[in-house]
């Protein structure tokens, strides 16, 4: 069963892979390699250092403490598996109603991708930033650059400076533009005059200003425009609507360049594929459980939660405040490694019960009891290693502890209180029309 929970949750790390941000990339590979050299440890070492700590006390009272100590965890989760089997209705419910809800809150969430935001906000390295950007009055600009036969052409440089200006007047977040248009018609007063005067006026100037914005081969011109401080989103969308204004001449080609605008592209990289993400990992982890199980219910208990989790976890988010950021974005392949985890644990013991001859029933209350112990103390200690996190004066990181816990907190709810009575009721009704048609 752990291994089998193993390799499930390595190929959904390993789906992190579908990311363009090499963080994200990198991340699951981190993820993938760390369960795997924590279940070789446990595999090898784990019982020699059991064996070296407990040998020389008495078996018997080994025992007695191990009964002690198992005995009050089993009494609660069989409480629960009997309370959540005798309200299958209620809780399926409530169950469906959040994931429905988060679901459809999952498209309003946040986005948050400026690295300013994400940063402790009492460094002096950015407060000393923002003091900066007010004296200077802007704070950055996007550059694009045109493409043509002759970019010093008098038709050209007309559209690249009545085009410029439109969008300045369009959107009160440009403060300024620059570019051969400005360049030329600033000299020529405010127009642009005929080819011949711009050769003229751009062999009277000094190179370091024509090859700002000039290629030497005439093909290539950078246009720009200066902004006032706006989130990566903002600067995203405003990069989305000048491309659409453009409509550039016959022969001219205008794309994104610059550091801004890589940066602003990110917010479609990081946000972009989460549902890519989620699906190919959820679809992946259903293809290895359907040949390693050879039943289709078993498959289908398994992928059930981890999706339900995931709109749950939405929900939670969208309460909080929380916005996605590089991290929070992947929480969907965290909850679908997690979450596989708990139910190939729930299902590997439920099995083995129901093969002793146990009703379905009986069989859950007793694999709850039992297995739902390390499930437990799996979620507990997970909590505690990524509740850490909270602490960091990282603004991304914090918001990645909160979510990350969260989210362990309902795959161990989705696994001992929603998905038991809905796998025993549906395994009772498969019994009951196999035994009405033999």
């Amino acid at each position: 069963m752990v291994l089998i929970a193993l390799v499930a949750t390595i190929i959904g790390f390993f789906t992190l892979y579908i990311s363009s941000v090499p963080m994200v990339r990198d991340f699951g590979l981190v993820l993938a390699v760390g369960v795997l050299f924590c279940f070789l440890l446990a595999l090898l070492l784990l019982h020699s250092i059991m064996y070296l700590g407990d040998k020389r006390i008495p078996i018997a009272k080994l025992s007695k403490a191990s009964r002690a100590a198992s005995g009050r965890m089993e009494s609660i989760l069989t409480w629960i598996a009997r309370v959540a089997l005798k309200n299958p209705v209620p809780i399926l419910l409530i169950a469906l109603a959040v994931g429905i809800t988060g679901a459809v809150l999952d498209s309003q969430l946040p986005i948050n991708s400026d690295y300013e935001q994400l940063m402790p906000q009492d460094i002096d390295e950015l407060q000393q930033l923002r003091q900066l950007r007010e004296i200077l009055g802007y704070g950055g600009e996007i550059h694009f650059m045109v493409e043509a036969d002759n970019v010093t052409d008098q038709s050209v440089l007309q559209w690249l400076k009545e085009f410029q200006e439109i969008e300045m007047a369009l959107y009160p977040e440009i403060v300024s533009i620059g570019g051969p248009a400005q360049l030329i018609s600033q000299t020529a007063g405010d127009i642009i005059p005929d080819n011949q005067q711009i050769e003229k006026i751009l062999a009277s100037m000094p190179s370091i200003y024509v090859d700002q914005v000039i290629s030497s081969d005439r093909e290539m011109a950078n246009i720009s425009f200066s902004l006032e401080y706006a989130s990566l989103e903002q600067v995203n969308e405003l990069l989305e609507w000048i491309e659409q204004d453009a409509n550039p001449p016959d022969g001219v080609s205008m794309v994104p360049v610059g550091s801004l605008t890589l940066g602003a592209s990110t917010v479609d990289a990081v946000t972009g594929n989460r549902l890519t993400m989620n699906l190919t990992c959820m679809g992946a982890i259903f293809f290895i459980l359907l040949i390693v199980y050879r039943r289709l219910t078993s498959a289908i208990f398994t992928v059930i939660p981890v999706g339900m989790v995931i709109a749950w976890t939405s929900f939670d988010l969208y309460l909080l405040g929380i916005p996605l950021n590089p991290l929070t974005a992947i929480m969907g392949v965290i909850i679908i490694g997690i979450g596989t985890e708990f139910m190939v644990l729930l299902l590997g013991r439920y099995e083995e019960e129901k093969r002793k001859g146990l009703s379905p029933r009986d069989a859950m209350i007793v694999a709850l009891s039992k297995i739902g112990r390390a499930i437990v103390i799996t979620a507990l200690t997970t909590i505690g290693g990524f509740g850490i996190l909270i602490a960091s004066n990282f603004v991304m990181i914090r918001d990645f502890g909160i979510a990350t816990v969260i989210s362990v907190i309902l795959c161990l709810i989705s696994t001992v209180t929603v998905m038991p009575p809905l796998i025993a009721w549906i395994d009772s009704r498969i019994a009951q029309r196999r035994s009405s048609n033999p």
